[in-house]
């Protein structure tokens, strides 16, 4: 078996096993047309053919793939489409979508649905023309309701819906028994029975000369019009009609290539539509036989419909076979069939630029033997060789081309030119070189060619001829018949062979001649543009990448996601980026890569923020490094940042037993305890520093440094509440340096957690530049000082004697099985640590940005004041009691919160389960972030949010109106923070209480605080850069 059978024989066992001839499954997302042999499924981009306009799972088309056509090339013609089939293509079609679209349906709206897309789709469905009328609507109701066999019906509210009684689209295929296949069987049997004639017995047909070789006709004898569909081809399987090869241009047959890279994107990309077919998805189509190539021919030149025999007409032209030699001995024969008077040949070898229009040997690129007097010719002189030949003699032509030091063979695949269509079928066209081939012309040292008479040898007739690749060729003059045999049933003279040491050109692959250094040179760059161009292609999807149905956003990279690009265009606010990248993308949710593959989602937008932070799938916290390192061993504990059955226990148990405390509601204790506090740190503030430790934070004259100057007072609120205990003055050092822990935490990370939760071994390699060291010694400051708190309290524990919160905790950690489900040591004292943080940092960040706004705005400050003299007068501290008489002092404090957010981007949540959100899908374990920022400063929420005016969360009566307030501070939902009614309570107590006793004026030093966004920073939240006030006792 030779190696071009060899070939077919594998492809034809590949293509058994699977469906297209690529030798990949089906897919559904692409048009495919089912063999009416094999009941295969071929992808209609590995289809040769054009088919035109096609819709998925149509069923009005006759299709048979090459390996089932009887001539070895595929067969397609689209037929009539009868209702039943219009309507099954339609529904299967719409279904379809609904699976792209994330919401899989079965049944559809006749009148919104069904109807409109086969009006919109008419001309893809059926072949039928259009009709002008609307009678048609009632035809597919009709087959819709009468062939419940196909299809089921419901009835929504009046509405008629359709779906497929058996919805597997994967069955959908043309009735090809219901088919007539007249055509196919009339075109298999003539096929057939030619085969099994031979020799004379065979009538040989010549294409073009006395009757058409075009296939059937339609009425009055005119071809019909898919005359390329249904063609009556030869057994080889090369279509009979060409472009043909004419001055300047060469055309070559193409095919699908099966192997193409990227062929699968190139199927389901929409970015193709309407474009031409890149050439590299095609790949040259060789004919498995040595013939005459019809493209490759003079016009006036006709073959027989085996393109074995050659007639001639008027004056001398020429025909090429298709396949041609480089390298080796090689040997055909040909009998002179017919030879009229005034009739002439010239038969020998031609490379591919010899001219068509010329006798063979005419120019430089052809030799050849002339029947009058044996005359042999090369670029148009002729030398006498040997006697005539004419009618009945056999001739043989055999030519020696030695192997060439440094020269090596490789196929062209011509993949670069671009591709023309010609009935039907498509061809590389490429531009002819004759000038520059002319021009670099070399002898091939040691070529011959011989030419024999009836077996007997002529002598040698060349040598040293021009190297090149070499065609048997022929040229006619008038009308001469001669017979081609390149040896595949056996040549007349078989002893030529072994002889000569040549091969029959029957086994003679496709090659080209380079040179062993443009082989190398080709073959170097030819890598270098695969690698090049796979790395940029695969670097541009992964960059590019999105999942289907994700909410849009900026590209990614790899290891690193779309962090870098955030970083390249906000460095300091990355909220106020996501609020950009939302106008960008106009979209209210966006998405990106934050790593290598953990996907981020940012939205915005009231409503969608509000159903973020209420939704319980929406409900659990991130597991990263910054979040671990907080722990002494890396363990996730505490509160704020653990989710799941633990969580739920955890914030029920807490709940629970706070409140008995007075956390979370009004308790007279608490509420006492609080207030000699608020004098303490009143009297210290009228009294200066008194201690080594509050000279940094506290000058003379009432001098303050915010927000370090109330973390200690804040701290000693909440250790009053879960412990019972407060921290004297003289010691408040530790809850300074505490609190220096809380804030080191703060601003050494950002709102998407740093590189350390990208690159956690960074922390191995570089401590300082991953920020991993400040985090750690942040952390560990904090830490160190809450469990120095916890490990007093567990020492003074006493069984059955309840103190407080920790006695409680401790109680429950005795349980067994409590201790199961994670009440352990290192959960109480991570609870603890995330209880201390918010009152060492974020309630001293929250009265600073209050502060840093009353002393840029005196007008507030005396109108907050006037309430309170009015209301309370300076004889006691203003308590909760006097909170609803305050509507203004409280519409202070919540404008506050509201112009200067403290958490804009939220505690980030993630995604418990696949869920959709506005539409996008959003996969389990996403990361979602509610942009409450974009809420703060929402002008159809709010009319004016840059202006700080706190009028807008009071009523027309002057009282709080909680319905104008659509901020979220502290959250909303289950993601509540816990702390938030002791937050609200102690800002109120503290800003009232300063309020009353202060006037706030601007440092002497350090000036009035800037209220500019470039005095903020933002870490994991944002916080006012350090600043100095006085406060002037009133």
């Amino acid at each position: 078996m030779d190696s071009n059978q060899e070939n077919s024989q594998n492809t034809e066992n590949k293509i058994s096993k699977s469906n297209c001839y690529c030798g990949k499954e089906r897919n559904l997302n692409i048009i495919e047309v089912s063999c009416s042999h094999c009941g295969k499924f071929f992808h209609e981009s590995c289809i040769g053919y054009q088919m035109g306009k096609l819709l998925a799972f149509s069923q009005n088309y006759l299709f048979t793939c090459k390996f089932c056509s009887p001539t070895g090339l595929e067969i397609y013609k689209r037929i009539s489409s009868s209702p039943q089939q219009m309507c099954i293509t339609t529904i299967a079609n719409l279904q379809r979508k609904s699976v792209k679209d994330g919401n899989l349906r079965y049944f559809f709206s006749k009148d919104k649905e069904i109807i409109p897309f086969i009006d919109a789709y008419w001309e893809s469905i059926t072949t039928i023309a259009r009709k002008q009328t609307t009678g048609w609507y009632a035809t597919i109701l009709k087959t819709l309701q009468s062939h419940t066999d196909l299809f089921v019906c419901q009835d929504i509210e009046g509405d008629l819906s359709f779906g497929l009684k058996n919805p597997d689209l994967e069955i959908i295929k043309p009735s090809y028994e219901k088919l007539n296949q007249k055509d196919d069987d009339n075109l298999m049997e003539s096929f057939e029975s030619n085969q099994n004639k031979v020799g004379r017995q065979q009538k040989r047909k010549f294409t073009g000369l006395n009757e058409p070789a075009t296939g059937p006709t339609g009425k009055k004898g005119r071809p019909n019009s898919d005359i390329g569909a249904i063609v009556k081809l030869p057994a080889h399987g090369y279509p009979l009609e060409h472009p043909f090869n004419k001055d300047g241009y060469r055309y070559i047959l193409a095919e699908p290539d099966p192997h193409a890279p990227f062929r699968q994107e190139y199927d389901e990309s929409p970015d193709w539509a309407g474009k031409p077919i890149p050439g590299w998805l095609y790949r040259v189509l060789t004919p498995n036989a040595v013939l005459v190539a019809l493209h490759d021919r003079a016009p006036q030149m006709k073959a027989s419909e085996d393109r074995l025999s050659i007639i001639g007409e008027k004056g001398f032209c020429m025909a090429r076979c298709t396949h041609f030699v480089t390298r080796g001995s090689w040997y055909w024969e040909a009998t002179i069939e017919d030879m009229p008077e005034g009739s002439a040949t010239r038969i020998g070898w031609g490379q591919e630029y010899a001219n068509l229009q010329s006798p063979l040997g005419y120019d430089k690129f052809g030799y050849s033997w002339r029947s009058r007097k044996g005359t042999k010719f090369h670029e148009s002189h002729g030398k006498h060789f040997s006697n005539a030949y004419g009618e009945g003699d056999t001739l043989g032509f055999l030519i020696m081309l030695p192997e060439q030091e440094g020269a090596r063979y490789i196929n062209n695949t011509f993949k670069e030119r671009p591709l023309v269509k010609f009935k039907s079928h498509l061809y590389y066209e490429d531009k002819d070189k004759v000038s520059d081939t002319l021009k670099n012309l070399k002898i091939h040292p040691g070529s011959k060619i011989y030419y024999f008479k009836n077996g007997e040898c002529q002598g040698l007739a060349f040598e040293n001829i021009y190297a090149g690749a070499y065609y048997p060729s022929i040229s006619i003059h008038k009308s001469a018949s001669v017979r081609l045999n390149f040896g595949a049933n056996g040549f007349k003279y078989p002893d030529i062979l072994n002889e000569y040491k040549c091969k029959p050109v029957k086994i003679v692959s496709v090659q080209i001649l380079l040179s062993k250094e443009k082989l190398l040179e080709m073959v170097s760059v030819i890598l270098l543009a695969v690698v090049v161009i796979l790395f940029l292609y695969k670097t541009y999807k992964y960059v590019m990448y999105r999942p289907e149905n994700f909410p849009p956003g900026p590209p990614r990279l790899p290891l690193v996601g779309s962090y870098l690009f955030l970083l390249m265009l906000e460095r300091k606010n990355l909220h106020d980026l996501a609020l950009r990248m939302c106008k960008y993308y106009k979209s209210n949710v966006i998405g990106y890569y934050f790593g290598g593959n953990t996907k981020v989602v940012t939205v915005t937008s009231y409503k969608l923020v509000k159903e973020v932070l209420q939704r319980p799938e929406f409900a659990g916290r991130n597991d990263i490094i910054v979040l671990r390192l907080r722990e002494r061993n890396f363990k996730l504990k505490g509160m704020f940042f653990i989710d799941g059955d633990f969580w739920r226990d955890q914030r029920r148990f807490t709940l629970r037993h706070l409140r008995d405390f007075g956390f979370g509601r009004r308790f007279n204790d608490f509420e006492a305890e609080m207030r000699e506090e608020i004098l303490d740190f009143i009297q210290m503030i009228k009294d200066g520093p008194r201690y080594k430790h509050e000279e940094k934070f506290m000058k003379g004259n009432g001098r303050l440094k915010f927000p370090y100057s109330t973390t200690a007072t804040m701290t000693n609120c909440f250790l009053q509440v879960s412990m019972g205990q407060r921290i004297n003055r003289e010691d408040q050092a530790k809850a300074f340096k505490g609190a220096s822990g809380s804030f080191g935490f703060i601003r050494n990370t950002d709102e998407l957690g740093n590189f350390i939760s990208i690159f956690p071994w960074l922390r191995h390699i570089n401590s300082r530049i991953s920020k991993y060291k400040n985090l750690r010694d942040a952390s560990l400051i904090l830490y160190n000082f809450v469990e120095e708190i916890v490990k007093r309290e567990i020492d003074t524990y006493q069984d059955g004697h309840t103190r407080h919160f920790i006695d409680v905790y401790l109680n429950e950690m005795k349980n067994e099985e409590q201790k199961l489900i994670g009440f352990d040591y290192d959960q109480l004292v991570m609870f603890c640590l995330d209880m201390i943080f918010p009152a060492s940092s974020t309630l001293p960040i929250v009265i600073s940005f209050l502060v840093r706004q009353l002393t840029n705005r005196p007008e507030i400050v005396a109108k907050c004041q006037e309430e309170i003299d009015f209301i309370v007068g300076n004889g006691r501290l203003p308590g909760l009691d006097d909170r609803d008489c305050l509507p203004y002092c409280e519409a202070t404090i919540r404008e506050s919160m509201r112009m200067d957010t403290f958490a804009p981007s939220s505690v980030p949540h993630r995604v418990m389960e696949d869920t959709y959100l506005d539409g996008f899908f959003l996969p389990k374990d996403t990361a979602i972030y509610a942009n409450i920022q974009s809420v703060h400063i929402d002008q159809a929420l709010w009319k004016d949010p840059e202006n700080f005016r706190p009028e807008r969360f009071l009523n027309h009566h002057g009282k709080i109106n909680l319905k104008k307030d659509f901020s979220f501070p502290f959250g909303s939902g289950k993601r509540l923070c816990i702390a938030e009614t002791f937050s609200r309570n102690t800002m109120f107590l503290y800003t009232t209480a300063l309020l009353q006793n202060f006037n706030f004026k601007p440092d002497p030093v350090f000036g009035m605080p800037s209220l500019s966004e470039d005095e903020c920073g933002t870490g994991s939240v944002r916080y006012p850069k350090d600043f100095w006030v006085q406060l002037e006792p009133r």
